[in-house]
């Protein structure tokens, strides 16, 4: 495997869903759960159940009520409702409603059942929902029965509703002492007068298809007799359910496939066909993918091994024979040679890559970003540049497009054949993730307030400028950043128009930030147009005797911060320090003890290196980082730093007023096309490309 590979490899391990496994030494399950709780950690839900079902009702409700409560506040639905089907095993349908509801409103519905039928359901063990691998053994007890007579209990238990029976439960006899641990339970019926004759048959049937289900696990044995020629209660082992294959995905469906590819994966992959088009729209999206999980310089090669050594895929599956032909056509577009069998077992092609097992298994790699980019993947192949070159190498990096020969007889799907044309009858759509409004203003007409950003946009354009922007650009939107304490905006702000607000303290005003400042800034933090905290960080521009206070104030606003809230970072180093690599670790440190790795990061005016780039992604994986202006400048280490950026964390940004073009004294977001231009030359990609990928991560950073 290349170092890019292995590289990327742990990029996701943050944001996987804890276990609960471990505890503290002398700490005991609610404790650990309370502890857990508080540090607004959210363990996987079957494990969390299997860990709190040993508590007693009173303590279980209380842990349940904990965990919930961090599912509630990071919006996590599968969560919720994986949970609250756990809960039904211990909790009543009542009590799970009204203490752990929903977050989409839903109420847990019982299905009526025949009372036979949920009689014999609440007899079966526990550990059959919990613990789907028990082996379960059968024997016949015919016999048995035809010798014994169930026993009524003084005190029936009734199991069923009243207007369908009771049921009586009764020990019977065991006539053998070698099975004397074991419990054998049988059921009688005892019909009210009132019910329907149609509803309950009083004749007695002898019945000589029952067999004796016994649950067998390490820490006791239980029997029960059943009637298995009754089809509600068979073991249906083929509609078993399984959790969804992507780490952060909580789904429980029996049918795997059909989750993932319509949840996760793009719309290509949903069906299985040979058809010539559609095998290469699959390819394309394979490539970006292998891109994106294991890095830019990856290989097929790499790909492969990363499949075979994830031994996620169990050894059961076997390929389907109608796959073969779908893998045929990939070759070609893959540029390898068509083996005489091909195999899961290891993978042997880079074709087999293209099974939805092998996708997920690659998906899991990428980051959160990365798995939205990846759903979203359009077949159009001017979106997504990721196709190899034409030599027989299985290096994926390149970004020139030449289709196979056989390709010009496939008929392309129409989205795909007029996509270009719409492309460049209009302006192509990009998103400004960064400017100062106030700051802009200033500059221009002299005054902080009193002018939107369509000013400034109508402004670039006039007559007045000396250098008007020369990528013309629709600007949808963008983040107004107020980072001086004395500009905020009033709690009762009106915002028109598609744009979004952060709010933050530069780390040059920490002085202004006041008490007061500190009560209005978390009162703007609830307004629904502020989307993000920041820009804040360490400035180490300034005299050292100021840097204390400074993180002293970061400290703070990181105590502020939420994962579901974006952080603007503004990092930058003492003079001498182009890179801002020490100011960047020092920041680092401070917020792995005060924010947890899945916090949403948007590091602006990014200027390190690849160690950089491989760090903040390793430690915080939904980190964008913002390219201004500034990568006219870039040395051959910063360029670097550039290109090991993956495409999904990339963010566009002006920063105005600063980072003026051409003979300009002002920037401002209508030359955003610039910055993108600027950008796409040294990705060697198209500035169209660049700005409709930029475009979907900045929506997906600030949940536009």
């Amino acid at each position: 495997m290349s170092n890019a590979a292995r590289t990327h490899e742990t990029q996701s391990s943050g944001r996987r869903c804890n276990t609960f496994e471990a505890r503290w030494p002398g700490e005991n399950i609610f404790s650990s759960v309370f502890r857990i709780s508080q540090s607004q950690i959210l363990v996987e839900p079957r494990s969390l159940y299997l860990g709190i079902m040993q508590l007693n009702n009173k303590e279980l409700k209380s842990a349940a009520v904990l965990q919930y409560e961090v599912a509630r506040h990071l919006g996590c639905k599968q969560w919720v409702n994986e949970f609250r089907k756990n809960c039904q095993c211990d909790l009543s349908d009542d009590w799970i409603d009204k203490n752990l509801p929903s977050l989409d409103g839903r109420r847990l519905q019982t299905s009526k059942r025949s009372a036979s039928v949920y009689v014999a359901e609440s007899s079966r063990d526990i550990r059959l929902r919990t613990e789907p691998n028990i082996n379960i053994v059968r024997e016949n007890a015919a016999e048995d029965r035809k010798e014994e007579t169930p026993i009524e209990c003084p005190d029936p238990i009734s199991y069923a509703p009243k207007t369908q029976g009771t049921h009586t439960l009764c020990k019977k006899k065991r006539s053998d002492p070698s099975t004397s641990s074991l419990r054998t339970v049988s059921f009688k019926k005892i019909i009210p007068e009132e019910t329907p004759k149609h509803l309950f048959s009083t004749e007695k049937k002898v019945t000589t298809g029952k067999t004796l289900r016994k649950v067998e696990s390490s820490k006791r044995s239980l029997s029960v007799t059943v009637d298995v020629d009754e089809p509600s209660l068979k073991l249906k082992s083929s509609q078993q359910s399984e959790y969804c294959l992507l780490s952060n995905c909580f789904s429980l469906d029996s049918k795997v496939r059909r989750h993932c590819t319509k949840r996760h994966m793009p719309s290509m992959f949903q069906t299985v066909s040979s058809d010539s088009s559609n095998v290469f729209h699959c390819v394309q999206a394979l490539k970006w993918l292998i891109k994106a999980a294991l890095g830019e310089e990856a290989t097929l090669s790499d790909a492969m091994e990363t499949v075979n050594q994830a031994s996620k895929i169990p050894s059961t599956i076997v390929l389907n024979p109608l796959h073969a032909d779908y893998f045929r056509q990939a070759c070609p577009f893959l540029e390898v040679d068509e083996p005489k069998q091909f195999t899961l077992h290891p993978v042997n092609s880079p074709a087999v890559l293209l099974l939805w097992r092998c996708i997920m298994v690659l998906l899991d790699k990428c980051t959160e970003f990365q798995q939205k980019e990846f759903v979203r993947f359009k077949s159009n192949p001017l979106i997504h540049s990721t196709f190899p070159p034409k030599n027989p190498s299985l290096v994926l990096h390149g970004s020139d497009l030449e289709l196979p020969s056989n390709l010009a007889e496939c008929n392309l799907p129409d989205d795909s054949s007029g996509t270009e044309v719409a492309e460049h009858s209009e302006l192509p759509a990009v998103f400004d993730s960064h400017f100062h409004l106030d700051r802009a203003c200033k500059k221009i007409w002299g005054v902080e307030e009193g002018h939107t950003v369509e000013d400034l946009l109508k402004h670039s354009e006039s007559d007045s400028v000396p250098y008007k922007p020369a990528v013309p650009v629709n600007v949808i939107g963008g983040i107004i950043v107020y980072s001086e304490p004395n500009t905020y905006p009033d709690v009762s702000f009106t915002l028109n128009g598609p744009w979004k607000v952060a709010v933050g303290v530069h780390p040059k005003q920490h002085s202004t930030f006041t008490e007061e400042k500190i009560m209005l800034l978390e009162q703007l933090l609830c307004h629904p147009k502020v989307v993000a905290l920041g820009e804040c960080g360490l400035d180490r521009s300034v005299p050292p005797s100021e840097w204390t206070q400074q993180e002293d104030v970061f400290i703070k606003l990181l105590k502020l911060a939420k994962p579901c809230i974006p952080i603007v970072l503004h990092l930058r180093g003492p003079a001498g320090d182009k890179y801002g690599s020490d100011v960047i670790a020092r920041c680092m440190m401070l917020m792995e003890v005060h924010c947890r790795n899945a916090q949403r990061i948007h590091l602006h005016c990014f200027q390190g290196k690849t160690d950089v780039v491989k760090a903040w992604l390793k430690k915080f994986p939904n980190t964008c980082f913002g390219l201004t202006a500034s990568v006219r400048t870039f040395d051959s280490h910063q360029i670097a730093g550039l290109k090991a950026i993956p495409r999904t964390n990339i963010v566009l940004e002006t920063d105005a007023p600063y980072f003026p073009f051409g003979t300009a004294k002002v920037s401002t977001p209508a030359y955003i096309g610039e910055t993108a231009k600027l950008v796409a030359q040294h990705l060697n990609v198209k500035p169209e490309e660049l700005m409709e990928i930029t475009l979907q991560n900045a929506k997906f950073l600030y949940g536009i």
